[in-house]
């Protein structure tokens, strides 16, 4: 391997839900800092900060106003370059969220752009009608009449979120100025939220109408016109020349796709010969039942786009800031979070792993009068908003669970059993959650067939059971993992699981207490039980 995101971990941090360090119930820099030994001790390879840019917080932070500054309620610019440097020094890597398809209204760019001054007048989309149907991600139309410049201006979110004009090639070069000011800093690569929508059709047709998954009419078009142009892939191409103009650096790509997602449409964003995005999350099983069977199906067709063969690196991902946690989509089982812990990590490419997910963290959703997040205010009941995975961190049994000595921006997620899912309490229990994820971490790093194979799954084993094996031909090492996500107990023979390979047995159990071991070539699995195997 020759990049250090190749076979990465990737540990995502909310930043204003993560540590509070100076008493103002927000999470913040020093707060992260304060806690990298223990982001190091999961043996992930680096950290992604979700937005910390100044901004007037309509869409909390992916509303810049100005790139170059960190917004105050999360420290300094002094502050980030402090946490880069204690992060690198620790071995772990720091990408930061970066958001290009807009700014802010109160961005100096869109200040200057109103008053059609230079540079800047075309900076933004302007008509001086609406030219088509399209929508708003978060409600009404995607156009917004401005007084001072007597046009009206796209926005694909909020109207305070302004489109960048990417067809302006002095926009692009001031876009791609801010992206080196950050790797200039030594930032080791970027998360790009939804960049496939940056290359709108330049004869802004309207979209065509379809039937959507849910009754926001945003999902009742089909976006052909406002994301996934051909001139996304020239636009994003150009981003990567930017990046590779340094050594080692990421592009990490948030596609916003439709219905229960777009495999395809997904991977194209890497590129026909690799030179777009080296990274694209994939989003199908955030937006679909978490059983064996789409999982396996979902996976397999994951690997075939991002194979080895075709030169490219599948990135794994359950949970994040916008969708409820993975384990609260499987309704709390916690039997059941540990064998998707199991799915995560023990894939080739790179896992991104939510804060929280590691200690069985839920999400919570908040009574509509206490809702902060736009989207929830806006579709309630039909959305109730991402505030439930939003919640702060929980690290012990102290007061907010430790996170902030004043009230929390948003009130932790008090289960029954709470005391039992901080970091101080599976610390001290080898069992625990974060325990696991520790183990698998350490067995994706140790396992060399792991990083240099596509794994293949199983098709015969029962339907309610995922498992996938990676073989190296050569040595003949290799890693299975089999899941009984079943209501059931399953007898599996270890050949059906990786054809060809003797000698397996277990490396890790999703739960310990479970007594489990090879036999004669078969297995007996408890229903909601998983174990990693290794030869």
């Amino acid at each position: 391997m020759n990049n250090w995101y190749e076979n990465a971990v990737i540990y995502q941090i909310y930043p204003r839900s993560f540590m509070d360090s100076n008493g103002d119930g927000i999470g913040d820099l020093e707060g992260i800092i304060s806690k990298l030994d223990y982001i190091k001790s999961l043996g992930v390879d680096g950290i992604w900060l979700s937005p910390i840019y100044q901004s007037p917080m309509k869409d909390f932070g992916y509303d810049i106003s100005d790139y170059r500054a960190i917004d105050p309620i999360f420290g300094s610019m002094d502050d980030f370059d402090l946490l880069v440097s204690k992060a690198h020094k620790l071995g772990l890597k720091v990408m930061m969220d970066m958001v290009l398809n807009h700014s802010s209204d109160k961005h100096n760019w869109f200040e200057q752009s109103k008053l059609r001054n230079g540079k800047y007048t075309d900076f933004y989309v302007w008509k001086d009608s609406k030219p088509n149907n399209w929508m708003g991600c978060f409600g009404g139309s995607a156009w917004e009449y401005d007084e001072t410049r007597g046009q009206y201006y796209l926005h694909s979110f909020l109207k305070e979120q302004p489109d960048l004009n990417w067809h302006d090639e002095e926009c692009r070069k001031a876009i791609f100025n801010e992206v080196r000011y950050y790797l200039d800093k030594g930032v080791d690569g970027f998360r790009l939220d939804v960049i496939n929508m940056v290359g709108k059709d330049p004869e802004f047709r309207s979209n065509p109408y379809m039937l959507g998954e849910t009754p926001r009419p945003y999902d009742m078009q089909n976006h052909i016109y406002d994301r996934n142009t051909p001139y996304t892939h020239e636009y994003i191409r150009q981003l990567r020349k930017v990046i590779d103009e340094y050594s080692d650096r990421a592009l990490l790509g948030e596609i916003s796709v439709q219905g229960r997602g777009q495999m395809e449409q997904s991977a194209s964003y890497m590129g026909e010969n690799n030179d777009e995005l080296q990274l694209c999350f994939e989003f199908s099983l955030v937006k679909q039942p978490l059983k064996a069977r789409n999982i396996r199906k979902v996976a397999s067709r994951w690997y075939e786009l991002c194979s080895i063969e075709k030169g490219r690196i599948p990135c794994w991902v359950l949970s994040n800031h916008d969708v409820p946690r993975a384990i609260t989509r499987v309704h709390n089982n916690v039997e059941t979070a540990r064998m998707l812990a199991m799915y995560l990590v023990i894939q080739r490419g790179v896992s991104v792993v939510y804060f929280g997910e590691e200690l069985g963290m839920q999400s919570k959703g908040f009574p509509k009068s206490e809702i902060q997040d736009p989207v929830g205010i806006k579709y309630w009941p039909f959305h109730k908003g991402r505030d439930g995975e939003r919640r702060p961190m929980q690290w012990n049994s102290s007061e907010n669970m430790g996170f902030s000595l004043a009230k929390p921006w948003l009130e932790p997620n008090y289960t029954p059993n709470w005391k039992d899912l901080t970091v101080e309490h599976e610390e001290t229990d080898p069992d625990s959650m974060l325990n696991l994820y520790r183990a698998l971490i350490r067995l994706k790093k140790e396992r060399t067939e792991i990083s240099d194979t596509d794994a293949v799954f199983s098709n015969t084993v029962p339907s309610g059971v995922l498992a996938y094996s990676f073989t190296d031909k050569g040595s003949g090492k290799c890693t299975a993992v089999v899941l009984n996500m079943s209501s059931r107990e399953e007898r599996i023979d270890l050949k059906e699981v990786a054809p060809g390979v003797d000698g397996l047995e277990v490396s890790i159990k999703s739960l310990d207490k479970v007594a489990a071991a090879v036999e004669n070539g078969a297995m007996k699995l408890p229903a909601g039980f998983g174990v990693v195997l290794t030869n």
